[in-house]
């Protein structure tokens, strides 16, 4: 069954993001800020330490650096400079994380990165050796497609003998050719428990996401993820924790 993963560690020392502490209990995994597009050394270490002591699955959560756009923007592609702000972030999180005692189980890029490097095997690429050279063959979690389209990644992954997680996300709409909807669009979001837990059950028993339109996407999904900056998120985890536990 596939995992429940939150993205946390984005507050800034004094000025709180989401929810982390109590998200925490009711989830499988994090993906903790590593201060460029969000979060700060104190709160890194502090997110880690907390996840490390609830025994979930701690992943590193590099992006852009992009504080004012929290990491959601495309910026232009400097391969030398992308490569050293990876390995700045990822290098950071490995000590940190070696300081903690915990363990690092998968590497998940943030917001832009994330998206663009689905289009540019370049970035893709790019980050899959910074990963290697600190970490060895850590999975690289990246947006899982329908079943019915190639993925841009495959190949790639294979030739780098490179571990991927295929991930989707539990908390927002889907439109018909697999991608997520616009978030300035007005159903982006997935706004009630019932949604949230309709969208669970259904994939359960189909191996399908709902779209917006209420198409069947067969998609494999090794996680999904809940965003922690969502205002719904500890509710939204709360209410899946007695159904997972059913299933």
């Amino acid at each position: 069954m596939a995992f429940i993963n939150a993205d946390v560690g984005e507050s800034f020392h004094h000025w709180t993001m989401g929810q982390d502490q109590a998200l925490m209990p009711w989830i499988d995994a994090v993906n903790i800020a590593t201060g460029f597009h969000a979060g700060d050394p104190l709160t890194m270490e502090t997110t880690l330490l907390d996840a490390h002591q609830q025994g979930l699955m701690i992943a590193a959560h590099p992006g852009y650096a992009d504080l004012i756009g929290f990491g959601r923007r495309s910026l232009p592609f400097e391969p030398r400079k992308l490569a050293a702000d990876l390995r700045y972030q990822l290098g950071a999180f490995k000590a940190c994380a070696d300081y903690c005692g915990a363990e690092v189980s998968y590497i998940k890029p943030h917001g832009a990165l994330y998206h663009d490097l689905m289009h540019n095997p370049d970035i893709f690429c790019l980050l899959t050796e910074v990963v290697q050279s600190l970490f060895g063959h850590l999975p690289i979690m990246v947006a899982s497609l329908p079943k019915t389209q190639a993925h841009p990644l495959d190949c790639l992954a294979t030739q780098y003998q490179q571990p991927l997680l295929k991930e989707a996300f539990l908390d927002r709409h889907y439109l018909a050719n697999g991608l997520l909807v616009p978030r300035n669009h007005t159903n982006a979001l997935v706004e009630t428990v019932e949604q949230l837990t309709t969208r669970w059950l259904h994939y359960q028993q189909t191996d399908c996401i709902q779209t917006l339109d209420q198409q069947d996407l067969p998609m494999p999904i090794d996680s999904w993820c809940l965003h922690g900056d969502q205002p719904h998120a500890l509710a939204f985890a709360q209410a899946l924790h007695p159904v997972r536990q059913a299933h």
